[in-house]
C-alpha cells in the first residue's frame, strides 16, 4: 500500500537531511561524500516495496498550499499566485513524466527540465488553484 504523500516527503526529506549532517560533521573524504549524496536520491527497492514511491502531480495538488511551501515550493510572483515552484531537493522522488509549467508560460515534462535552481527551487512548477 502506498504511503501517504506527507509520509514520503517527510522520509525522502530527513534521509537527505541525514546524510547532509553527517556529511558536514564526519571526515569523510570528497568522493565518499558525494557517493553518500547521490545514494541519498535514490528510493531503495525495499521502500518502494512498503510504499514510497515516486510523488504524483495529482498527491500535490491533493495538499494545500500552505503544506508545500513547508517543503520548500516556492511562489514566483503575485502575477502568477497559482504557480508553486518546486523545490530542487524533491525532483528525484516525483513522477518524471508528470507535466509541469516554466515561469515562462511553457509547459514541459519534468525529466526534461533545466535543473538550474535559484533559492532552492528550479524554474518550473505546478499551478496550484
Amino acid at each position: 500500500m502506498t504511503k501517504s504523500t506527507i509520509s514520503r516527503l517527510n522520509v525522502f526529506r530527513d534521509r537527505i537531511l541525514g546524510v547532509s549532517g553527517c556529511v558536514n560533521a564526519y571526515s569523510w573524504d570528497a568522493d565518499f561524500c558525494k557517493s553518500e549524496i547521490n545514494i541519498a536520491f535514490i528510493i531503495p527497492d525495499l521502500w518502494i516495496q512498503e510504499g514510497y514511491t515516486l510523488i504524483t502531480l495529482r498527491e500535490l495538488l491533493a495538499e494545500s498550499k500552505e503544506t508545500l511551501f513547508s517543503y520548500g515550493f516556492g511562489k514566483w510572483s503575485d502575477k502568477t499566485p497559482n504557480l508553486l515552484l518546486i523545490p530542487l531537493w524533491l525532483v528525484p522522488f516525483m513522477d518524471p513524466f508528470m507535466t509541469v509549467h516554466c515561469i515562462d508560460g511553457k509547459e514541459a515534462i519534468l525529466s526534461e527540465v533545466n535543473l538550474d535552481q535559484r533559492a532552492g527551487c528550479i524554474a518550473y512548477g505546478i499551478n496550484h488553484e
